[in-house]
C-alpha cells in the first residue's frame, strides 16, 4: 500500500461557480533563497529554496506565504490562485509560494537517494522547516509579520511556525490538520468511518466494493498486467484503489471506477495501472524521500508504532495490521527519537486570528481533530466544508467569501457551510 498516510496539497480548483472566467494570475517573479543545510550547525553550508512571488499591482499589500502539503508534495500554485479562493488572496496580499526543502525545485540530487536522506535525517525535522520559513519571511518580506495559508502538512507547519514565532504571524488560514500526530495511529479507523458513511449516502458504492473484494479474492485483479512488475492485488490494496478519489469525496466516480477495475474494463485497468503499487505494503508519506523522513520524525514515535503493531484497531475496509507493518517499515530508519508531535497544551498561547477549515468526508484525518485545534485557539473561526481532504475545491465561492470576510476583519457568514464555530454545530 503506497501513500496511505499522506498529507495532500491544497487541491487544484476548476472553473468557479456561476460560469465566471478563471481569475487572471499575474506572472510570478521567481528566485531562490539560501538557507543553512542544518540550522543547528551554521558551518554545514547552504542550500537553495525555490520560490514564486505573485502580486497584482505595485501598491503596498500585506505579505502572505502559501505552505504546500505532503510533506514533500508541491502544489499546482497557479491553478490554485485561479480559483475563487486564490482570487481573494491576490486581491488582498503579496503572495509568496515556496517549495520546501527536499521538494520539487528545492530538491537536491542527494535527496533522491534514500540512504542519503536516512543518513542526514536530522535535516528533515520539523524544526528545520520552521527555520527555513522564518528565514524566507525575513529575506522576502523584510521581517514583516505574514499571513500563513496552508492545509494538511501545510497546516501542521503553519501552526508550528506560529507557536515558535508568534510575533511574526499576522493571521492564519489553515485546514485539515491536527494538534497532535497521534491521529496517524487512527488512520484506519478514520478511513473506515468515512467509507461506511459514504456507503450509506451512495448505496451503489457498497456493491462496487463487494464486487472488487470478490474479484481480488479470486486473483482477477492484476496491476500492470503483462509487464515485468505485474502484481496480483490483495485485500490491503483495496484502500490504495479507493484513496485517490476518497481524498476528494468523489464517491460516485469511485463507484464507477471500482466496478470497472473489478470486471476488467479498460477504463478500470488504466486507473489501476496509474497507481503506485510498486512497493507493496511500503507506505510513503508524500512526494519525496525527505517527505517520508519529515513525516516519520514529526508525527510518529517508535513506541506508538510498536503499540499499533501489537494491538491494531479493528477495521472493515482498511487492513490495520498491514498499515502498522507498512508504517514500521517506512519509519524505522528515520526514528532518531521517540516523541510525537503534540502541541495541544500550547494552543491557548496563540493569540493571532485564525480561520480554520476541514472537510466533512476527509478519509485521512477526522474533521473533529481540526475542530479541536480551533476550540483550543483563543481567536479562531472554524468552518466545515462538504468535501474531503483539503477541501478548497469543494468550498468554492463559499470558502472564498469566508476568507474575504476574515481578512477584511468582518464576521464570517457560515450559512453555506455544513457547520461552523463559533455558532451551532449542526
Amino acid at each position: 500500500m503506497t501513500r496511505l498516510i499522506a498529507f495532500v496539497v491544497i487541491v487544484t480548483v476548476g472553473h468557479p461557480a456561476h460560469g465566471k472566467p478563471r481569475t487572471t494570475v499575474p506572472a510570478p517573479r521567481t528566485g531562490t533563497v539560501d538557507v543553512p543545510v542544518d540550522h543547528l550547525k551554521r558551518s554545514s553550508g547552504t542550500r537553495k529554496l525555490y520560490f514564486e512571488r505573485y502580486c497584482r499591482s505595485s501598491s503596498e499589500k500585506h505579505p502572505l506565504i502559501l505552505l504546500h502539503g505532503g510533506p514533500g508534495a508541491p502544489m499546482p500554485v497557479a491553478r490554485v490562485l485561479q480559483s475563487p479562493f486564490g482570487d481573494v488572496l491576490l486581491r488582498h496580499f503579496d503572495v509568496v509560494y515556496f517549495e520546501q526543502r527536499g521538494t520539487g525545485r528545492s530538491l537536491t540530487e542527494a535527496e533522491k537517494q534514500r540512504k542519503s536522506v536516512i543518513r542526514n535525517r536530522q535535516h528533515y525535522r520539523l524544526e528545520q522547516y520552521v527555520a527555513d520559513l522564518d528565514l524566507l519571511r525575513a529575506r522576502l518580506f523584510d521581517r514583516r509579520p505574514v499571513m500563513l495559508v496552508g492545509a494538511s502538512w501545510g497546516g501542521f507547519l503553519g501552526l508550528a511556525y506560529a507557536l515558535k514565532h508568534p510575533g511574526s504571524v499576522k493571521a492564519l488560514i489553515l485546514g485539515s490538520f491536527a494538534a497532535s500526530g497521534r491521529y496517524a495511529m487512527e488512520v484506519c479507523g478514520t478511513f473506515d468511518r468515512m467509507m461506511l458513511a459514504a456507503e450509506v449516502r451512495h448505496p451503489k458504492l457498497r456493491g462496487a466494493l463487494g464486487q472488487l473484494r470478490l474479484a481480488i479474492a479470486r486473483g482477477k485483479v492484476v496491476w500492470r498486467r503483462g509487464s515485468p512488475k505485474r502484481r496480483v492485488l490483495r485485500h490491503p490494496d483495496v484502500i490504495e484503489l479507493a484513496l485517490p478519489l476518497a481524498m476528494k469525496a468523489r464517491y460516485a466516480q469511485m463507484t464507477q471506477l471500482l466496478q470497472a477495475v473489478a470486471v476488467g474494463q479498460a477504463e478500470g485497468q488504466r486507473f489501476l495501472d496509474k497507481l503506485d503499487l510498486e512497493h507493496g505494503e511500503m507506505a510513503t508519506a508524500g512526494g519525496s524521500l525527505p517527505g517520508e523522513a519529515t513525516f516519520c520524525q514529526t508525527f510518529v514515535g517508535r513506541s506508538l508504532l510498536e503499540s499499533l503493531q501489537r494491538d491494531p484497531p479493528p477495521a472493515t475496509h482498511c487492513d490495520s495490521r498491514a498499515v502498522s507493518r507498512a508504517m514500521l517499515k517506512l519509519c524505522q530508519p528515520y526514528l532518531g527519537r521517540a516523541r510525537v508531535f503534540d502541541v495541544t497544551a500550547r494552543l491557548p498561547e496563540l493569540k493571532v486570528p485564525a480561520l480554520i477549515f476541514a472537510g466533512q468526508w476527509d478519509p485521512v484525518l477526522d474533521w473533529r481533530e481540526t475542530l479541536r485545534v480551533a476550540l483550543g485557539l483563543p481567536r479562531a473561526t472554524f468552518v466545515l466544508v462538504d468535501g474531503g481532504h483539503t477541501p478548497v475545491a469543494a468550498g468554492g465561492a463559499c470558502l472564498a467569501r469566508a476568507v474575504d470576510a476574515f481578512v477584511s476583519g468582518k464576521r464570517v457568514d457560515a450559512s453555506c457551510f455544513v457547520a461552523s464555530w463559533p455558532g451551532v454545530l449542526r
